[in-house]
């Protein structure tokens, strides 16, 4: 028997969906579904970001953390998300 457990896709998003742009086009998610994705991948991003200015690198690399981050940003952007 099997026992592995299955893993939510979407609490990885970054394996998931490589790019922002592919998790906006999904139809299975719904507006506050993919809010909800893209603001939990940027907190990841921010705290993959001040890891790695601790010189305390997490399980990816972090050259292009500033790229990916604002890819996230400009999608939720897209999507009306307002920033606090």
């Amino acid at each position: 028997m099997n026992t592995a457990t299955r893993v939510d896709p979407l609490s990885d998003p970054e394996s998931t969906f490589l790019e922002p742009r592919f998790l906006l086009g999904n139809i299975g998610l719904s507006h506050d579904e993919k809010v909800k994705v893209l603001l939990d991948w940027r907190q990841d991003l921010i705290e993959l970001a001040t890891a790695s200015q601790e010189n305390m690198p997490r399980k990816r690399g972090t050259s292009n953390v500033a790229t990916r981050l604002k890819a996230v940003t400009d999608a939720l952007i897209e999507l009306g998300y307002k920033f606090p």
